[in-house]
This record gives structure tokens, C-alpha cells and sequence, in this order.
């Protein structure tokens, strides 16, 4: 057994490191050759990975594939060609701690794209899922100001005990104006063309979702900053322990 790494992400060769360390044999990973994996073979990806039917055609027969999320004609391949497919997203433990490693990669950005101090600014949370919960905490932790504002209103109770207020989904795009960082976390187009009037100017917004907020809207007067696959980005050491450790739990049969 042998395993096969894509290293275009950063995450990766950290990756290959620590399981070379447990006495792995690892090599990375080629589309255009593939002749050299064989059965029961692992090949490991991002949890960012975009796939494509194509790419899921070229996975060799009887081999592990890891990575993250994957759509249902993407799936039915895998299954098809007898493909083990470990989904480190359907991991609680690897979600809780990778949203984690994403909100320390937030504030690197809101830091980095701010012309003030994080400090003077205020926040807004959009969402109420994993995500948004380590970056209310951690901005808590830093004692900065934001609110957060969520669908479930269930959740708003929770969300009471870090923010400084927690703005209705109702009435939240109406006080878009006073806020000068707004971070979404809902994988949901929720803005339109009437609502760009509503942010503040020179405001910036930080997209931590798979799916845009804004999609196919122009902004004006404010910055739409993507901010996809924060952990590779700023943390890919510690990122990648993780995909080692969801590895190591399947060997172990946890």
C-alpha cells in the first residue's frame, strides 16, 4: 500500500511528511500518469478539491480516495468503480477543528486588507453554523466589536453569550451601514442588486463560504474579498495534521 498525494495545495506536503514519519510510503500525485497506483492504494486531496466528472473517471479502479465533499455524479463513479471514498467533512471532529484554523485565517485577512486597526472597526457575522461560531469566539477572545446575525433564531440564544448583539435576520440588511467588516459564512447568493446600496462605504465584505453571497453582483463603493481555503493558506501545517489524523482514525477503524 502506498499513497499518493496531490501537493498543489499547501496542506499536502505536510501531509506527506508526517505519514512518511509514521513509516508510509508516499509519493506524489500525477493525473497524466497514473499507471504507477494499484489496488488499495490511498490518494489523498484537499478538502477543497474541485472535481470534476473527468477527473473522477481517471481515479484507478479499488483504490481510497481522500478528500472532501464530492457531488452525486461524482460519488456514483467512485461507487461504480469500487472506490473507497473517505469524506473528511463528514468528520465532526476534523469540521469543529478545520473551522477553527479557517476563522485564525479570517483575521489574518481582515488584518491585512484593513487600512486601521481591527480594533476601530465594527463586525458583522453572517451565520450560525461552525464557521461562524470559531470566529465569533475568537474575535470574543480578542475582545473586539461585532455582532452576528443568523436564520434559526434558536441559535441566537447561544450566540448572545460572545457577541455584543445579535441583529434579526429580518431587519439585519437594513444596519449593513454601520458596520465596516461583514463576514459570511452562509454557502447562499443573499444579496441582489438593491442591496448594494445598503453597505457602508469603503466597507469590506469577507467571504468565507463555498458559495458566494454576492454572486454575479457588482459591488460598488466597498471590497468583496474571497477568501477561499483559509487553512491551506495560513495554517497548512496544522491543516494537514488533520488529514492525517481522519487517516489514522480510519486505520484504526474509529
Amino acid at each position: 500500500m502506498k499513497f499518493f498525494l496531490d501537493t498543489t495545495d499547501r496542506r499536502l506536503p505536510y501531509v506527506k511528511v508526517q505519514l512518511k514519519k509514521l513509516g508510509y510510503k508516499v509519493e506524489d500525485f500525477d493525473f497524466f500518469d497514473l499507471d504507477y497506483i494499484c489496488a488499495g492504494d490511498y490518494i489523498i486531496f484537499s478538502p477543497a478539491f474541485k472535481w470534476t466528472i473527468e477527473l473522477a473517471k481517471k481515479i484507478p479502479t479499488n483504490t481510497h480516495v481522500v478528500c472532501g465533499n464530492v457531488d452525486s455524479e461524482v460519488l456514483n463513479i467512485f461507487q461504480n468503480n469500487f472506490i473507497d471514498y473517505l469524506n473528511l467533512m463528514s468528520s465532526e471532529e476534523f469540521v469543529l477543528k478545520n473551522a477553527i484554523l479557517t476563522s485564525e485565517g479570517a483575521l489574518a485577512d481582515m488584518i491585512f486588507y484593513s487600512s486601521k486597526s481591527i480594533f476601530e472597526e465594527r463586525t458583522l457575522i453572517l451565520g450560525g453554523g461552525r464557521v461562524a461560531k470559531a470566529m465569533a469566539c475568537l474575535l470574543h477572545k480578542l475582545g473586539l466589536d461585532f455582532d452576528i446575525t443568523m436564520r434559526n433564531p434558536d441559535k441566537l440564544l447561544e450566540a448572545e453569550l460572545v457577541a455584543k448583539k445579535c441583529i434579526t435576520w429580518e431587519s439585519f440588511k437594513d444596519k449593513l451601514c454601520n458596520y465596516d467588516i461583514v463576514i459570511n459564512t452562509i454557502p447562499q447568493k443573499l444579496f441582489d442588486e438593491n442591496d448594494v446600496e445598503k453597505f457602508k462605504i469603503n466597507s469590506s465584505v469577507f467571504e468565507l463560504a463555498s458559495k458566494q453571497c454576492l454572486e454575479g453582483i457588482k459591488t460598488k463603493d466597498f471590497s468583496y474579498i474571497l477568501c477561499p481555503a483559509l487553512p491551506s493558506k495560513y495554517t497548512p501545517e496544522s491543516a494537514g495534521k488533520l488529514i492525517v489524523d481522519e487517516i489514522i482514525k480510519k486505520f484504526k477503524g474509529e
